[in-house]
């Protein structure tokens, strides 16, 4: 009986043993397929978005325009024009320039400033504003 006893423990080992086997060799086959699987399925959504033919939106920017008045003091050079505005600053022992965003906050709440300072020192100095944005574009 002792036989029959051990020989069951071995077939239950062997049983548990065989059992553990096949499951680890199914749980690498379901890694295995469900990688594939998300690999699959990875590319396809790539090439979906790859493959379609979406028109971006987009709006053109606005002609520039000056940022003072036409009566103001102050040389404009809105268009970013730097050549005339480096002229102007070689002739002139003292020079102001004002670079600017027509957009900032800032830049419109000191362009009254710079206006009155231009009228109060127009004779003495030389004036000039150039947009922020065409300078660092030429940079």
């Amino acid at each position: 009986m002792s036989q029959t006893v051990d020989e069951e423990r071995n077939e239950d080992k062997a049983e548990t043993e065989s059992s553990k086997r096949d499951a680890s060799v199914l749980s690498n086959k379901m890694y295995a397929y469900g990688r594939e699987l998300c690999f699959i399925l990875a590319l396809a959504f790539t090439s979906y978005a790859a493959l379609q033919k979406v028109i971006p939106k987009v709006t053109m920017s606005p002609p520039a325009s000056p940022f003072f008045d036409e009566t103001s003091l102050v040389a404009d050079f809105f268009r970013g024009q730097l050549g005339p505005a480096l002229s102007r600053v070689v002739r002139s022992d003292v020079s102001f320039i004002m670079f600017y965003a027509p957009w900032d906050a800032e830049s419109q709440l000191v362009r009254q400033e710079f206006d009155a300072a231009a009228k109060y020192y127009h004779r003495e100095l030389c004036f000039g504003r150039t947009p922020k944005v065409v300078l660092h574009a030429k940079l």
